[in-house]
Order: C-alpha cells, then structure tokens, then sequence
C-alpha cells in the first residue's frame, strides 16, 4: 500500500516537488557555513578584481561577471521557412574616381 507517496499512472499532485527559487540543502549548509565564519565570497571576488596581478583581476572580474550577466547562447540564423540565408550584393559604378 503507498502512502501519499508517488502512485504509478496518476498525476503529480499540486504543489507536488520543491518550489520555484528554492535553495538546495547543500548550497544552503555552505551559505551557512560561510556566515559562520564571517566570508562574503563575493565581495572576496570583488578585492581580487581589484589586484595589481592582471590575471588575478581577469579570473576574479570573469567570475564576477557570472552573477551578474546571463551567460549568451549561440544564436542559428536562418532564411525564410528554414532555408539558407542568401546574401546578395550589388556593386554600382558611378564612373571612374579622379
């Protein structure tokens, strides 16, 4: 007999899994463990983007720059209905230049 659990065949219930924006357990006990010891990691990444060391700065800032920008996807270009793009290119001669 299965109780309340997952029934073979028949739907998830409503409000069923964990909600939209929720934190794991293991990111949670690592954000506790950081405020236990006092370390903000992303102001740490902010210090380093501010070191003289120029690849310091450029690990610390790409790092930084994950939190704050959304990563770009490649983008497929296409013509209409799905075809080929075609590119067509017109040269004009309007005499010849002095």
């Amino acid at each position: 007999m299965n109780k309340g659990q997952f029934q073979k065949g028949k739907p998830r219930p409503l409000g069923a899994g964990r909600k939209k924006g929720s934190v794991n357990r293991k990111t949670e006990l690592l954000t506790e463990k950081c405020e236990e010891h006092g370390i903000d990691p992303f102001a740490a990444l902010l210090e380093l983007a501010k070191s003289d060391d120029q690849n310091i700065r450029l690990s610390a800032l790409k790092e930084v720059c994950q939190y704050l920008f959304a990563k770009r996807k490649a983008v497929e270009l296409t013509g209409q209905d799905g075809d080929d793009l075609s590119i067509k290119v017109i040269i004009e001669d309007y005499g010849t230049h002095k």
